[in-house]
């Protein structure tokens, strides 16, 4: 299912269930939604995809890195003789 069919799905059970108030209530959910639409949405918290891609900056060498790695493992692998 995708994304347009679902929030379709979920519109027509939002409608079952504003189809049962006052039209006071319809007129005042019809008010607040047009002012979401109406405002700009801000997605401050929102990064964009170039955030999650492209250069790690870092003065430490490749070999650096890898130890940090290696030594920041919970799980080491120790082989045990019989």
């Amino acid at each position: 299912m995708t994304t347009l069919q679902q929030e379709r799905k979920l519109a027509k059970t939002y409608i079952g269930y504003i189809e049962k108030l006052s039209p006071e209530v319809k007129l005042d959910i019809i008010k607040k939604l047009s002012e979401k639409l109406e405002k700009p949405t801000e997605k401050s918290d929102v990064k964009p995809d170039s955030y999650f891609f492209g250069a790690w900056k870092t003065d430490q060498t490749i070999e650096e890195m890898i130890e940090d790695l290696e030594d920041s493992n919970f799980y080491k692998r120790k082989i045990i003789d019989f």
